[in-house]
């Protein structure tokens, strides 16, 4: 079918100044008639963006009252709301006329938000960014179609006061070489305010900082940028801007002679434009690498709503190619799909590829994660080595988990421990699933859903793509639920994501096991337990923002290694649960031990 031009008409929103993400307003939208008439049958669609209060036509003093008028005379308009459903780019105001048509500079006029009846009005989006009203009209001359307005008209949403304080850091640093901290003002919203330096002072929370004297702040993409030194071990910043009473501590460093790896902290779950998305692409990427300060995002547009269609995944790699800098950010592309059994799954490249390529390349990761899935038994999971355990929807770690999954679809089967039990080795990620435009940004993303996005952490031996790569496929990461909680879990030398053959039954491994764990928290860890084929067989008590333990299990494998489905030989496996006191959560890839001299 070939695609309709764009009709010819104009519209206008008033008023059209910033308005302050989360307040109330009454906007006017008016439609003018162009060369393309309106017969009777014909409909004017008005979207109304996302996160802005729902229209509704029904009760005169609720927010988001709307009305409809027009000036041509006989003519009768019936107004219908209908609602966005999940991931929806807005909810439609349907204006259908009857009786004559609407010709030529006619205008029909809608008030949203209108006060007349004591409404409050209705209450803007809160995210900060240019929102369009988008207009679309069938005419009613027997085209189906509706076709857009060739240009609808924008509100720009802007931040509000300055509510919250961030700082972050780098996680792993050499020890007396200089790191940047980024200290970034937020609104009540997560919305980022231009960064201003008067009255903030940094201090040491934690470990011996060398902070410079006098303070030097430059802003830097939004946020204020200063250099800092650490002798070594853990630390800690925390901002004061004491006239405005507002502080904020940093996630936790960790300092050491030449460190030989990097911990980087990306979000692997997000939509654009190119499906159910409200941010193109680029404004994705941007936001993950200058507003949250994520070292690396991917975007897993939906193929089923558009990725597939036109240039949705040439889109994608444009600006993936334009944000790719070893060092600083690496975006990944990848897209979301179901499986024959209607579970929901992630796939990644590792390169750029084109879009000819995008469902044939050899060289991809496919991440399931629990949605639409009643059980891990399909054969096409047998080979997965990654799990999302958590994102905006919460923990998929277990059934009746803390901040447990509220996903629609989710079914007892799909959890993270089902598909451990099944058999498979699945490393553990976590990523926001934002249709906001907003990876890493825990608190916006929390007003998409009930809980707020998640970060996955991955040790690589460099920050480039290829390292960043082999630390995701050889399950050198973890999940949080969006601190940047430093953890390191051994079983006997062996780190996390490690498989473990033991041979025979002389092997040292077969009587016991040291299990080592460090935990660097973003604020005061209140547990941590040790996970032993879905059992927790180990919880200590946290006392500090710093814990080290090390504990021993002493079980015979060969009584708790159990034949599973997905494996050829009895297995145990093992891995750890961090909860601070303010709730936040961090989950560490398992280890596996497998008796390969049984059956």
């Amino acid at each position: 079918m070939t695609d309709l031009p764009p009709i010819d008409g104009a519209a206008t929103l008033t008023p059209d100044d910033p308005v302050v993400s989360g307040s109330a307003g009454t906007w006017t939208l008016t439609y003018t008639v162009g060369e393309d008439e309106i017969q009777p049958g014909g409909v004017l669609r008005l979207t109304i963006p996302a996160g802005f209060t729902p229209p509704q036509t029904d009760h005169p003093g609720a927010p988001g009252f709307t009305t409809a008028s027009c000036t041509a005379p006989r003519t009768t308009l019936a107004l219908i709301v209908e609602e966005g459903q999940e991931g929806a780019r807005g909810a439609e105001l349907k204006l259908f006329l009857d009786t004559v048509p609407l010709q030529r500079r006619e205008k029909v006029v809608v008030v949203y938000g209108d006060r007349s009846g004591g409404s409050q009005g209705a209450f803007a989006c809160r995210t900060a960014g240019e929102t369009a009203f988008q207009v679309a009209v069938q005419t009613g001359r027997g085209e189906m179609a509706f076709r857009p307005l060739k240009q609808s008209p924008v509100l720009r949403v802007i931040a509000g006061e300055t509510r919250r304080i961030v700082v972050l850091l780098p996680s792993l640093v050499e020890v007396e070489k200089p790191f940047p901290v980024h200290v970034l003002a937020h609104d009540a919203f997560g919305n980022v305010l231009p960064a201003r330096g008067d009255g903030l002072e940094l201090q040491a929370e934690r470990g011996d900082l060398r902070l410079p004297s006098p303070l030097t702040l430059k802003g830097v993409d939004g946020a204020l940028r200063a250099a800092a030194k650490a002798p070594g071990g853990p630390c800690r910043i925390r901002a004061i801007h004491r006239e405005a009473g507002i502080e904020g501590s940093s996630n936790p460093l960790l300092a050491s002679e030449r460190p030989d790896e990097a911990l980087l902290w990306g979000d692997l779950h997000g939509h654009t434009t190119c499906s159910d998305g409200t941010a193109p692409p680029d404004a994705y990427y941007a936001h993950a690498r200058d507003v949250t300060r994520l070292d690396f995002a991917a975007v897993t547009d939906h193929l089923d709503a558009g990725l597939s269609e036109g240039d949705g995944w040439e889109q994608v790699r444009f600006a993936a190619s334009a944000f790719n800098e070893a060092g600083r950010f690496i975006p990944l592309i990848g897209f979301e799909d179901r499986d024959a059994s209607g579970g929901h799954f992630n796939v990644y490249f590792q390169d750029l590829i084109p879009p000819e390529a995008f469902k044939n390349s050899g060289e991809a990761l496919t991440v399931p994660h629990a949605h639409g899935r009643a059980s891990w038994a399909s054969p096409d999971l047998r080979t997965v080595r990654l799990a999302e355990v958590y994102s905006c929807w919460g923990s998929a770690e277990r059934w009746g988990a803390v901040c447990s999954n509220t996903h629609p679809s989710r079914h007892p089967g799909s959890t993270i421990q089902a598909g451990l039990a099944y058999g498979l080795r699945l490393g553990l990620v976590a990523g926001s699933d934002t249709h906001t435009g907003a990876p890493g940004s825990a608190l916006r993303v929390k007003m998409q859903s009930r809980h707020p996005g998640g970060l996955t952490a991955v040790y690589a031996d460099a920050f480039t793509r290829p390292a960043l790569w082999a630390g995701l496929k050889n399950r050198r990461c973890y999940a949080t639920t969006g601190a940047r909680i430093i953890l390191r879990f051994e079983v006997e030398g062996y780190s996390m994501g490690s498989e473990v053959d033991l041979g025979g039954p002389d092997d040292p491994l077969i009587k016991g096991r040291a299990i080592a764990v460090k935990a660097y928290g973003a604020s005061r860890i209140s547990r941590i337990d040790i996970v032993r084929n879905n059992a927790d067989i180990c919880s200590y008590r946290g006392d500090n923002d710093v814990v080290q333990f090390r504990w021993v299990d002493a079980q015979d494998l060969t009584r708790i290694s159990v034949p599973r489905p997905a494996s050829k030989h009895p297995l145990t496996y093992y891995y750890v649960r961090v909860l601070q006191e303010d709730g936040e959560m961090a989950w560490s890839s398992p280890v596996w031990l497998t008796l390969t001299y049984l059956p």
